[in-house]
């Protein structure tokens, strides 16, 4: 078993164990950023990552789809309490209309110590300058001593782009937009609902 990266590259976990290998936090302006959000709209869900926990300052549908999806229980958290705690990930989100107008408000209340991050669609991340999957990647091929040339990884979003940059074969699946697609090594022909990542696992299996 290998340890794996979540939190877009601030956390590598080892499910094995059930711990935390290593961790980045958020720099605490991230805070005041995500409160300015809070309440200029007051339909965006907001998630805040401390750990192993979700918190969930607000719930919205879209909080509720993507956490009843990957079979997750909502705990609410105030902002007040959440923001004690270090944050290795802040996730918004907001139907169609919604999220493109706190896309549009967060670039101008921006901090320099983060990166805004769109994740999906519906979804926007922050994260720490420097930090990202590629990294994390990186970091972890040096935790279990693997050299480049026996690092593989897939995605399917703008969030994964150095993470596929940064693997010796980058890949995504079919449904992944176009210019993502052009710095691949190889774009599986099933989507990622349809298996891609399986597929690709295949592929990297006869390439050994």
């Amino acid at each position: 078993n290998c340890p794996v990266i979540t939190c877009n590259g601030h956390i590598l976990f080892d499910y094995d164990k059930d711990e935390i290998v290593d961790s980045i936090d958020l720099p605490e302006d991230i805070k005041d950023y995500a409160k300015k959000i809070y309440d200029k709209f007051p339909d965006a869900g907001i998630e805040a990552f401390n750990g192993k926990d979700i918190m969930i300052i607000r719930a919205n549908d879209v909080v509720r789809r993507h956490l009843s999806y990957e079979k997750v229980d909502i705990v609410d958290v105030p902002f007040d309490i959440a923001a004690e705690k270090p944050w290795q990930k802040l996730l918004i989100t907001d139907e169609e209309d919604g999220i493109k107008a706190i896309r549009e408000y967060a670039k101008t209340i921006k901090p320099d110590s983060i990166n805004i991050l769109d994740t999906n669609r519906l979804f926007m991340e922050a994260g720490a300058i420097g930090v990202d999957k590629g990294s994390a990647l990186l970091s972890l091929a040096d935790h279990v001593g693997a050299d480049r040339d026996k690092t593989f990884a897939i995605g399917n979003y703008y969030n994964d782009c150095e993470m596929i940059n940064a693997a010796y074969l980058g890949a995504c699946v079919a449904d992944t937009p176009d210019d993502i697609k052009e710095m691949c090594g190889y774009v599986t022909k099933l989507t990622c609902s349809e298996g891609g990542f399986a597929e690709f696992v295949d592929f990297v299996m006869n390439m050994c």
